[in-house]
């Protein structure tokens, strides 16, 4: 016998359904074959078991024979038949003993097989291509179990070098869709801030231009100050200008300095900015200063409609200031009411040929061109100016308002009281038979009946419920049907008598949003045959 190959393995991949496998090399017994399947990527690698997991067939044979497993191997499974021969030399030869050529000739078939086994080992290590390589060539195979390295030139494991990885990017700034560039250097980027540009990279942004940062204005160059921040101002007030220090810190300014006068105004030394915001001074002169800034409390206000009034009530004893407008003696009456009292003091306008008239004092007040006028509807009090324009403030009855303002030309006109807390111009706030239809629309509708149902008009949620026969078993439609979800239903039993000992589990079937059916199951035994009446149900959905 001669060894005519040297393979000494064969592989396959699982469809299925196959489970005879070929091995193309001579074996002297079927333990000299090792069988080992794994999973698709060769992670999961395990060895079968002769006769409990496959059979050998075609042993001592040169053309080899067949491993037949139990089962077909897994699609896309991969399986290894290996020849594995123990490595000893059990033929024997005896001195002027017989002589076997066939005895002979397996055990030097035996050796040749224990040779290529070792070079099928040998094909499986990390090896160098070629005496000259300065590498070891892994044939695209991964490297597994690599240890803790020690020294900069070891190996490093993946879990060692995600974790490296890992712990650098929680303390980085960094972008999930874009290769962000290096940042410049030192020289370039110092004083200078991060921004990002049109296309999200970082750009280098200088305050002094950009103002991003803002500026704290300091003393001025007159009063003399000690610059110790960047974004420090100084005022320049011969000028009006402001200039920041773009050179050495701290830059110290004595009094009645110039900006020329202490470095010149250029790169490295004073630049002039410009500020998007008024100085103290410059907001002092554009507005009002409020000198005692505590809110004032209006506790009791009163707008009486059937006799036009206007009062104000104080919360210290209840007195009472009242602006009445009387149709009748076509005046404007401020009344002082005070708590337990009663009137106090009247200011009547007009008393009488345009003057104002204060009842307990003499003195006459003359207001020019003051005129009041009423009709059977409406109470005004009219105010001419010089160049005149005529404003006209009254009691509108016709129109349900208290107040109008009205502009001769062009004509506008101002109602109150106010809608939706801005002042409501004419036509644009609401009468008392819109609000009561907006009222209206926000209450629930339903139909209180046996099969019932009640609607949510703001969030459009139903609740509907009814009853059915307990022996029900087709099928019952909702009072009205859901328009989008049933979102849940219950069923109940429903029976005054405690003392009944047949009892029936019901059952909903085939819900939907148009209706369900319902059955029962009979759960304990008991001699009342129709114990129940009916059944309950509700359900809610929208």
């Amino acid at each position: 016998m001669t060894v005519v190959t040297e393979v000494n393995s064969n592989e396959y991949i699982g469809n299925g359904v196959t489970t005879e496998f070929d091995y193309k090399f001579r074996v002297f017994s079927d333990e000299h074959l090792v069988v080992t399947v794994t999973d698709s990527n060769g992670d999961n690698e395990r060895k079968l078991t002769l006769n409990s997991d496959y059979t050998v067939t075609g042993v001592n044979s040169d053309k080899g024979g067949k491993i037949i497993l139990k089962s077909p191997l897994v699609n896309g499974n991969k399986l290894l038949i290996a020849r594995d021969l123990p490595a000893k030399q059990e033929v024997s030869f005896r001195n002027q003993g017989r002589f076997y050529a066939e005895i002979h000739e397996n055990a030097f078939d035996y050796l040749t097989m224990l040779i290529q086994r070792v070079l099928g080992n040998l094909s499986l290590f990390l090896k160098r291509p070629s005496m000259l390589s300065n590498y070891f060539d892994a044939k695209n195979y991964r490297v597994s179990n690599i240890s803790q390295p020690k020294s900069d030139n070891d190996a490093v494991n993946f879990g060692l070098m995600k974790s490296a990885i890992r712990d650098k990017d929680v303390r980085s700034l960094r972008v999930n869709d874009i290769d962000i560039p290096v940042l410049p250097d030192v020289a370039t980027r110092k004083n200078k801030q991060i921004g990002f540009d049109a296309n999200g990279k970082p750009i280098l942004l200088d305050p002094s231009q950009t103002g991003a940062l803002g500026y704290v204005l300091v003393d001025s160059f007159e009063k003399g100050f000690e610059i110790t921040a960047r974004y420090q101002a100084l005022h320049y007030e011969k000028e009006g200008g402001y200039y920041r220090w773009d050179g050495q810190l701290p830059k110290l300014v004595a009094k009645n300095s110039t900006p020329e006068s202490t470095g010149g105004i250029k790169v490295g030394a004073w630049m002039r900015i410009v500020l998007d915001s008024y100085t103290k001074a410059e907001t002092d002169d554009k507005f009002v200063k409020l000198v005692d800034t505590r809110g004032v409390t209006v506790a009791g206000l009163n707008i009486t409609y059937g006799n036009p009034r206007l009062s104000f009530k104080t919360t210290k004893d209840n007195s009472m200031v009242d602006f009445v407008l009387d149709p009748d003696s076509k005046t404007l009456n401020i009344d002082g009411v005070k708590s337990g009292v009663g009137l106090e003091y009247r200011v009547q306008v007009p008393k009488s040929n345009g003057t104002l008239a204060l009842t307990n004092n003499p003195t006459v007040v003359t207001v020019p061109k003051l005129y009041v006028t009423n009709t059977t509807s409406n109470g005004e009090l009219e105010l001419t100016a010089a160049n005149k324009n005529a404003w006209i403030l009254g009691a509108n009855n016709t129109d349900q308002r208290l107040f109008a303002v009205k502009r001769g030309s062009p004509d506008f006109t101002v109602y109150f009281p106010i809608k939706a807390g801005v002042l409501a111009l004419q036509g644009d706030n609401y009468t008392k038979s819109e609000v009561d239809s907006k009222l209206a629309t926000a209450k629930w509708t339903a139909s209180k009946s046996t099969n019932g149902w009640m609607k949510d008009p703001s969030t459009g949620v139903i609740i509907q419920w009814g009853r059915v026969a307990r022996s029900n078993s087709s099928r019952n439609s909702f009072p009205i049907a859901f328009p989008s979800t049933l979102a849940g239903m219950g069923l109940a039993n429903f029976n005054s008598n405690s003392n009944l000992s047949e009892m029936y589990a019901p059952n909903i079937m085939d819900a939907n949003n148009s209706g369900f059916t319902m059955r029962q199951t009979k759960v304990t035994t008991g001699s009342n045959a129709s114990p129940f009446t009916d059944m309950r149900w509700i359900a809610i959905g929208w």
